[in-house]
């Protein structure tokens, strides 16, 4: 019977590495052992979604080619973030250049302009791009 217990123990934490392993960026630290916590709630900050004037486009695109415009969204974003160099599974880069040419192609975040986050609100590149894009008083977000 012990063996039966320590057995299924293992087996339940085991589980939870595996999972924090294979979801690094889709789960946080939380004191749950079998790895299924939720998203933290700043995360929907940093997800990419396209702007309005390219959705009309994408919308348009699909009742054109017969397609839903779900379907539309996702190609798009395939193609614009693998253009860019940027994993599209995740939807996550670590360097300012492709984010901002994400950007460039109609995409942003939903905190606001990549480079007006207070992670990157000190780099060089943004501050250049600040320069020519940003209000006066903007202010760090995130």
């Amino acid at each position: 019977m012990k063996k039966i217990i320590i057995i299924l123990l293992a087996i339940f934490i085991l589980q939870g590495c595996i999972l924090a392993t294979v979801f690094p960026n889709d789960y946080y630290k939380c004191s749950s052992l079998s790895g299924w916590c939720k998203d933290k709630p700043e995360r929907e900050l940093y997800s990419w979604d396209i702007n309005k004037i390219e959705m009309e486009k994408l919308r348009t695109y699909a009742r054109e080619n017969n397609i839903t415009t779900f379907d539309a969204w996702l190609s798009k974003r395939k193609q614009d973030m693998k253009t860019c160099g940027m994993d599209f599974v995740s939807g996550y880069s670590n360097d300012i250049k492709v984010n901002l040419c994400l950007e460039q192609k109609g995409w942003y975040q939903k905190g606001g302009p990549y480079c007006e986050n207070e992670l990157r609100w000190d780099n060089p590149l943004c501050i250049e791009w600040r320069a020519k894009h940003s209000k006066p008083n903007a202010k760090p977000w995130g």
